[in-house]
């Protein structure tokens, strides 16, 4: 089994220590469920931003979040259409569907931090109708709708 060493200012390490001690856990099992969580995820379990995103970067982050979404509900479309789907098939389509859902859910909430956003908003609201018009009829094929 490998091992990690890391520094840790010592009032922070006392703060830490104790609050582990109050949930009844410990830094090393913290510290574990973080790495196993990037490792699944290839990213951090908790939001870190050192600056406010501008409206073309919170743009492209929701069009890519909707690409995203489109492309999974197309694939599952087309499997259940040529009825070559299972239950044990549809089940990581689903896991990605709902991991996509989420991004797409975390970005349009960064839209709020997002400054300029009249021009972007509008030239946004065409994709935005269409994933959702894509979305509901790709739903209701599935018999979710």
């Amino acid at each position: 089994m490998a091992m990690m060493t890391y520094r840790l200012d010592d009032d922070l390490k006392e703060i830490t220590t104790q609050a582990h001690k109050e949930l009844g856990s410990t830094p090393t099992e913290t510290n574990v469920q973080a790495v196993l969580y990037v490792a699944e995820h290839r990213r951090l379990p908790f939001i870190q931003q050192s600056r406010t995103l501008t409206a073309p970067e919170v743009a492209w982050r929701v069009y890519l979040s909707c690409q995203a979404v489109r492309d999974i509900l197309r694939l599952m479309e087309a499997k259940a259409l040529m009825a070559d789907i299972t239950c044990r098939g549809i089940h990581p389509l689903y896991q990605q569907l709902s991991r996509a859902h989420l991004v797409l859910a975390e970005d349009l909430c960064w839209l709020h931090s997002a400054t300029d956003l009249t021009d972007t908003l509008n030239e946004l609201m065409p994709v935005f109708a269409r994933a959702r018009v894509h979305m509901a009829s790709s739903e209701a094929a599935l018999g979710g709708g």
